[in-house]
């Protein structure tokens, strides 16, 4: 009893171009992977808002020491987070390279909830 494949998500359509149709762990699958894409996308403008806005708070601050070193936080702590982003990115491929799997794609059909 696979009650995992009978998940379903009717607003994803099942005719059409780009239609998904795939239901219950292929479903999950293939969400995992939009949500870590998706992550790695919202972390990629986060840090060039934050960034910007760190830059545009130094730029402005015309002289004022406890402004300029607010600014220059932001910008540092912009810079160390998209690091700390990519380095979990880069982890991520090292894995699947070195073990030869795809973490994207891994197989939740075995699983019985």
């Amino acid at each position: 009893m696979n009650h995992l494949a009978e998940i379903t998500n009717p607003s994803l359509g099942t005719t059409g171009a780009g239609a998904y149709q795939g239901q219950g762990a292929a479903y999950i699958v293939q969400l995992i992977s939009v949500l870590i894409t998706s992550l790695l996308i919202i972390g990629s403008v986060s840090f060039v808002l934050y960034f910007l806005l760190g830059a545009i708070s130094w730029i402005t601050s015309s002289g004022d020491a406890k402004a300029a070193e607010a600014a220059k936080t932001k910008v540092t702590q912009a810079t160390i987070g998209i690091f700390i982003m990519f380095a979990a990115w880069a982890v991520f491929q090292l894995v699947e390279t070195l073990f030869g799997i795809s973490l994207l794609s891994i197989d939740l059909s075995v699983l019985v909830l």
